[in-house]
């Protein structure tokens, strides 16, 4: 192994941590040991699959893959390595169920983060086809059961955390107080100015900019300060470990105003709601209409949801299902743009509407 070659850092008992990239937004990857068997938790940004591989056999010794890959959420810089690794050890690959949509490395306009629509998506719009390709990992994630333990993981519990992405998901060892949280807290500032010129080495929140949903990822920060964590390793900064470790994340819920009083509320968060909606789901005919289910998204700023009670079809939707469009939709895509209803929540500044407004 190469001396500028990453090596795993021990962060806690049987957990190590391996940057990949470089820079201000080097991403970690985890070696979790369990018993006589290992776990990868996330992948790492692209062509970190030689570094990672060099990494478990420096800890596992040669011919000794994982149980499995874990996926904490799909985003390029957790999930790089993945197709490369999963071919390497022949292992499985599991995600969250709510974030298996986003498997296709497609742009999906009710999963679209800050980034997604301010920058990608028009990119996509004025670029040759081609030119930002999507890596697919449908035919290699899957899905797994939370409430049925981590895979590969039997002294850990997966909990889940969305906002960053639907589903995003952290995991926690109970025994000593690990916590390993992806993205939806950092150990790094990466949301100021100060923090990004800084590399201010703080208990942050997920990226605002690649964010799906803030109020729930503000939510999940709740979720994790009432677990009390003894070690905080994240996607991106060093280990945070002792008291250090939850006052911090407390101190962050409360900036947050997500978890109130972390310490003393035991309550549950809530289960997201769901929609079902009719949706084109490949290209084609009528045939590809089905009934499908989506999370109720939390209104952002300057937005208003509302309860469609009927819409029209018109000639636009049936020229984007049959592939006809000057700007082809990403599949599925709910056709109607005219809709009659009710506006049923807003987000902080709308002014013009409230709850109970009709909107047509």
């Amino acid at each position: 192994m190469r001396p500028s070659t990453p090596q795993p850092t021990a962060v806690a008992d049987g957990v190590y941590q391996l940057p990949t990239g470089s820079g201000r937004f080097a991403s970690h990857v985890y070696f979790v040991r369990s018993g006589q068997g290992w776990v990868l938790v996330d992948a790492g940004w692209p062509k970190a699959d030689d570094a990672i591989a060099a990494a478990a056999e420096s800890l596992f010794g040669k011919g000794s893959p994982p149980a499995a890959i874990i996926l904490t959420h799909i985003h390029p810089d957790h999930t790089g390595a993945v197709p490369g690794l999963a071919r390497r050890w022949d292992v499985p690959v599991f995600v969250h169920p709510d974030e298996l949509p986003q498997a296709s490395g497609k742009l999906l306009d009710e999963y679209a983060n800050p980034l997604d629509r301010r920058v990608l998506r028009p990119l996509q719009r004025v670029l040759p086809q081609g030119t930002m390709p999507a890596t697919d990992l449908t035919a290699v994630v899957r899905p797994f059961d939370p409430a049925a333990g981590v895979p590969g993981l039997p002294d850990w519990r997966c909990v889940p955390t969305p906002g960053h992405t639907p589903g995003h998901i952290a995991f926690f060892r109970e025994a000593d107080g690990v916590l390993l949280t992806g993205d939806a807290v950092l150990t790094t500032d990466v949301n100021s100015l100060r923090g990004l010129l800084g590399r201010t080495h703080r208990v942050s929140g997920p990226p605002r900019i690649a964010t799906w949903d803030w109020p729930t990822a503000e939510a999940s920060i709740g979720t994790l300060a009432r677990l009390r964590p003894r070690v905080l390793a994240s996607g991106h900064g060093r280990a945070v470990s002792g008291p250090a470790a939850s006052r911090q994340l407390d101190e962050l819920a409360a900036r947050a105003g997500a978890a109130g009083n972390a310490a003393a509320s035991t309550a549950a968060p809530e289960a997201p709601l769901e929609y079902r909606c009719v949706a084109a789901v490949r290209m084609g005919g009528p045939e590809v209409l089905e009934v499908v289910r989506r999370r109720l998204r939390t209104p952002r700023r300057d937005e208003a949801r509302v309860r469609v009670e009927a819409c029209s079809v018109s000639a636009v939707d049936v020229q984007a299902r049959s592939g006809l469009s000057t700007y082809p939709p990403t599949f599925p895509f709910v056709p109607g743009y005219a809709v009659v209803g009710v506006v049923d929540a807003t987000g902080a500044g709308v002014t013009a509407v409230a709850p109970g407004t009709g909107w047509w």
